[in-house]
């Protein structure tokens, strides 16, 4: 069972979307959607509709987004540790300083994405396009 443990600033308004071990529909959209600070850790997520929706400082640890649409997504900081993202989609999105640490990476696009301070050690980058 994944466990997240935020470490840092303390929010005072708000309340954190929490999925963790959902299973989002496939094919569900959640484009546009202000999923900053969000736990997705092992959620399954296959196919879903992430595009222009911020998901900085998100924690989606041992999730799966085979298929994802991440494209001008926000995704600063966020960690997808041990996450399967085959054939994800990350067109133009900003992935600055974000985890890619042992992340399935297969076939998946980072056209145009902004990728300073983003780590990817241990991640399967096979037949990925940038």
């Amino acid at each position: 069972i994944p466990l997240c443990i935020y470490r840092g600033a303390d929010a005072t308004e708000g309340k954190q979307l929490v999925l963790r071990l959902h299973r989002l529909p496939e094919q569900s959209s959640l484009r546009g959607a202000l999923l900053s600070w969000a736990d997705l850790s092992g959620a399954i997520c296959k196919g879903v509709d992430f595009s222009e929706a911020s998901l900085d400082r998100s924690v989606a640890i041992d999730s799966l987004f085979d298929g994802a649409n991440f494209s001008r997504t926000t995704m600063q900081n966020a960690d997808f540790s041990r996450a399967s993202m085959r054939g994800a989609c990350f067109l133009d999105a900003d992935l600055r300083g974000a985890d890619f640490e042992n992340v399935d990476l297969t076939g998946a696009d980072f056209t145009g994405a902004k990728l300073e301070g983003a780590r990817f050690p241990g991640a399967i980058l096979t037949s990925i396009r940038r």
